[in-house]
């Protein structure tokens, strides 16, 4: 199998090798914008507590997950009141928990 592969980019070496390099080319610019629109996505997604607070205040309902740790919690001593609280270690066994078709505020220290 090496054999033929050998002989067929010997047979089309330059072909071949500009075809790979504008493929891999190609790969690399995909994974930049996709990174891009993410950090994108991120930026637009967060929310500066007074802008929450206004939220809160005018009643939209708005689900926020507390994902602080145990350790965290017990320091700080201030609960976020109806905040679903998800240790970071059971996020993944318990994001089922978080309701759907509300936005979700999440926080972390």
């Amino acid at each position: 199998q090496i054999e033929w592969l050998i002989e067929w980019l010997s047979a089309f070496g330059k072909v071949s090798l500009l075809v790979l390099l504008i493929v891999l080319a190609g790969w690399f610019l995909f994974k930049w914008v996709e990174r891009r629109r993410f950090y994108r996505l991120l930026e637009r997604s967060r929310i500066a507590a007074p802008e929450l607070k206004e939220r809160l205040d005018r009643g939209e309902d708005v689900v926020i997950v507390d994902l602080r740790s145990d350790l965290g919690l017990r320091l700080d001593g201030l609960k976020i009141r109806g905040a679903i609280w998800i240790p970071p270690q059971e996020f993944e066994a318990r994001y089922k928990e978080i309701p759907r078709g509300r936005p979700v505020v999440m926080y972390c220290t």
